[in-house]
């Protein structure tokens, strides 16, 4: 059976939202841990873009290996940022704070939370950190 408000925000399905993050943690590690083209190759930027060596490097391939390297990079670094709020969500929920608003210590509303199950903030105080 689901706990039902045993500890964070009363009244919400934690198990739900337990499942949720934990499916959610579960997909990024496994992105994470798929290996870059480069990686897969075992080569690095600077191997990739003197491949050809006897050619000269065209600075438009050049341009499009870089920017592929960095959006790797960029998603990458994004999902080891979202498994670590998944992370943190899952801690609170072991600590009896999940659900709670960590600048006004109001409630979360569980139709935020089952939008975005690692929310820290309710929607007005989220408002006001990003200033609008």
């Amino acid at each position: 059976m689901a706990e039902q408000g045993s500890a964070g925000a009363p009244g919400l399905d934690l198990e739900k939202f337990r499942q949720m993050l934990q499916q959610e943690r579960r997909r990024l590690l496994k992105q994470l841990d798929r290996p870059t083209d480069e990686e897969a190759r075992g080569e690095s930027v600077a191997d990739t873009q003197s491949e050809l060596s006897d050619y000269p490097d065209h600075p438009a391939d050049q341009g499009t290996e870089t920017f592929e390297f960095e959006k790797e990079m960029s998603l990458k670094a994004n999902a080891r940022d979202l498994l670590e709020q998944a992370e943190d969500a899952l801690r609170k929920m072991d600590n009896g704070t999940y659900g709670i608003c960590s600048s006004c210590h109001k409630p979360i509303p569980e139709r935020r939370l089952e939008v975005l199950a690692s929310a820290v903030y309710c929607v007005p105080c989220q408002s006001k950190l990003e200033g609008f």
